[in-house]
C-alpha cells in the first residue's frame, strides 16, 4: 500500500512527502540531522522514536485511547492502541491490585468461616 501525501498541518512545516503516517511531526533530514549532532544523539535515533517515546510516556501517564489519538492527530484508535502496550511498571501494579484482592477475599472467607463456626 502507498504511503498517502502528508497534508501540512495549520503553521506546521511544510513537506512534500511523509515517509510514516506522522502527519506533523516530519522535519527535513538536514533540520533533524544537525539538531540531532547539537545534542549529542547517536545516529541510530530517528525522529519518529521520539513520537513514539513521547506517546508511549503519555499511555503510562495514564493517557486515555481519545487523549493519545488527540495528541497523534489520528482519527482512528489502531494508531493509538499501539502505545498502550504495557509496560513492566504497570503489569506490577495490576499484579499487586489483583494480589490484594485475593488477600480480602481468602480474609472474608476466613473469617465468615470462623464465624459459622463459633470460634
Amino acid at each position: 500500500m502507498r504511503t498517502p501525501r502528508c497534508r501540512p498541518r495549520p503553521g506546521g512545516p511544510a513537506r512534500s512527502r511523509c515517509s510514516r503516517r506522522c502527519c506533523g511531526l516530519r522535519l527535513p533530514r538536514d533540520d533533524w540531522t544537525a539538531a540531532r549532532a547539537t545534542a549529542g544523539v547517536s545516529g541510530g535515533v530517528h525522529f519518529h522514536d521520539l513520537r513514539h517515546t513521547g506517546n508511549t510516556l503519555a499511555s503510562s501517564a495514564g493517557a486515555s485511547t481519545r487523549e493519545l489519538m488527540t495528541r497523534m492527530g489520528h482519527s482512528k484508535t489502531r494508531a493509538a492502541l499501539i502505545y498502550q502496550h504495557m509496560t513492566s511498571d504497570r503489569d506490577q501494579h495490576i499484579a499487586g491490585k489483583l494480589g490484594e484482592m485475593i488477600r480480602q477475599a481468602r480474609q472474608a472467607r476466613q473469617a465468615r468461616q470462623e464465624g459459622a463456626s463459633g470460634t
